[in-house]
């Protein structure tokens, strides 16, 4: 009986291992974005932050998506500095023809 009720005690306790959420999740992504170089950002007219990742060949030349590691910017024809962009962007696709995307 008392191994009974010590297993049922210790099946009611919380458990030490959950993974962390919320606010605590929040500050960890930060962390790990700001650490790595990136920037911690809100996420267009959404109340939800992000991390912009900085693109490897940012600013560089481009005549195609296919040339960049984020978007190829159509207007300078160079790839974007960051990934995600966010709000609307003319870039070049994969075919180097101009297009509109939209990331909200």
């Amino acid at each position: 009986m008392a191994l009974a009720v010590t297993l049922l005690v210790a099946a009611c306790q919380p458990e030490s291992d959950l993974p962390p959420v919320g606010e605590e999740l929040m500050a960890i992504q930060k962390a790990q974005c700001v650490a790595y170089g990136n920037i911690w950002g809100q996420a267009g007219s959404t109340e939800a932050f992000i991390c912009f990742r900085r693109t490897r060949d940012g600013g560089e030349r481009c005549t195609s998506a296919s040339d960049c590691s984020g978007a190829c910017l159509a207007r300078s024809q160079t790839c974007s500095p960051f990934d995600p962009l966010i709000g609307c962007q003319e870039v070049l696709t994969t075919s180097g023809t101009r297009a509109m995307m939209c990331v909200d």
